[in-house]
């Protein structure tokens, strides 16, 4: 489980997945145009099975399905392709202190002696959140 997810390692990989499914989808229509040429040789029909073979060894079922979560997440990501923070439900209050000290809404060096309720400042700050789901878990990504 990754803490803080950048929206545009997702937005790579899915890019990486999609271009497999169309070498898939290529190397199916690549065969299919073999097949109905009757002056296709056996090497050809065996060479185009083979690139399918292939292709499919490299996307198979397990990569649709993240192909089609990762396009499912893109659709609930506004800023998917410039870098969406997606912050784990369970690092949102260390994300929201870290977050306050480096914009200067608290000083880092406060003095100790001053407390404050982390729990419910980051529960006041994911008014600006929106939750979603990624590979089983829940991120709050900012609205």
């Amino acid at each position: 489980m990754s803490k803080i997810i950048d929206s545009r390692d997702l937005a790579k990989r899915q890019q990486e997945l999609q271009d497999l499914k169309d070498a898939l989808e290529a190397a199916r229509e690549e065969r299919q145009e073999i097949g109905a040429n009757p002056a296709s040789t056996a090497e050809e029909i065996e060479k185009a099975d083979e690139a399918i073979e292939s292709a499919e060894a490299e996307f198979g079922e397990e990569e649709a399905k993240e192909l089609e979560s990762l396009d499912e997440l893109e659709s609930e990501v506004s800023e998917w392709n410039d870098g969406a923070a997606l912050i784990h439900e369970d690092h949102f209050e260390a994300y929201a202190k870290e977050m306050l000290e480096d914009c200067g809404d608290i000083p880092r060096n406060m003095p100790w002696y001053i407390a404050i309720d982390w729990a419910a400042t980051a529960d006041n700050l994911k008014a600006d959140y929106s939750e979603v789901s990624h590979e089983g878990e829940t991120y709050l990504v900012r609205s």
